[in-house]
């Protein structure tokens, strides 16, 4: 990222741009503008280009993980996207790629989740007794894995343990994406203006909304490790990565 001060003119900038991407054919060249801050991001009229920009970072941030919410809220706000972007409900208007209007990092977090607290040896055990299977089953995997044949079910257990993964990312994706496409009927008649207000107040329903996060470690061990420091006009907050 490169920030832009007053002096230089944007279509220069673009000017450069196009030169660059002529002379390197083969480089895929991408110009990316974004605004990093606004002063009051609440009060902003919707009719103006400034709103457009804040819309438009708000789906970044929400795609790439960076909005704590509800399942239930990161449906509709891609379900609000689609309506936005493809107007009513049509087959042919279904994008391919969930990640374009959902937060997959969330989904894999959750199918990971999952997976961990299925004890391999029962999946019908009580929850307050999964962790101990689940100890107990990496153990006995273990002790098992230095016998006869050791390293080639290790590796084989391995595999099929990559299949379960990929299995249930497959099932979880196709599960909202339903779940997505049922919202989005549920919207027919909404207009492209009406879609992009109701994501924007969705989002500014979040306390930390209209800051700029910063990735940062807590070492104190009394905190959480991995922490959002929110940076606005206002405040300076801290928030646990993900959450709201």
């Amino acid at each position: 990222d490169r920030a832009i001060d007053g002096k230089p003119i944007v279509a220069d900038i673009l000017a450069k741009f196009e030169k660059l991407k002529a002379e390197e054919d083969e480089t895929e060249w991408k110009l990316f503008f974004r605004l990093f801050c606004f002063m009051d991001p609440r009060n902003v009229p919707t009719n103006s280009l400034e709103y457009d920009f804040m819309f438009e970072q708000a789906h970044e941030d929400v795609i790439h993980n960076r909005f704590p919410s509800s399942e239930e809220t990161l449906q509709y706000l891609a379900a609000y996207r689609l309506q936005y972007k493809e107007g009513d409900f049509n087959k042919s208007g279904w994008i391919n790629d969930l990640g374009q209007v959902y937060p997959m990092e969330r989904l894999r977090r959750r199918v990971k989740s999952t997976k961990e607290n299925i004890a391999p040896s029962d999946k019908t055990e009580r929850p307050a007794t999964t962790k101990r299977k689940s100890t107990n089953f990496l153990e006995g995997t273990l002790r098992r894995s230095f016998g006869k044949g050791g390293h080639k079910k290790a590796r084989q257990q391995v595999l099929g343990e990559d299949a379960q993964l990929i299995h249930l990312m497959k099932e979880e994706e196709s599960s909202t994406t339903s779940a997505v496409i049922t919202k989005w009927k549920m919207l027919k008649g909404l207009t492209k203006e009406e879609a992009q207000q109701r994501y924007m107040r969705a989002v500014m329903d979040w306390p930390g909304y209209g800051a700029t996060l910063f990735d940062v470690e807590c070492k104190d061990r009394q905190h959480p490790v991995d922490l959002w420091l929110a940076v606005s006009v206002d405040e300076i907050a801290l928030y646990k990565r993900g959450e709201e």
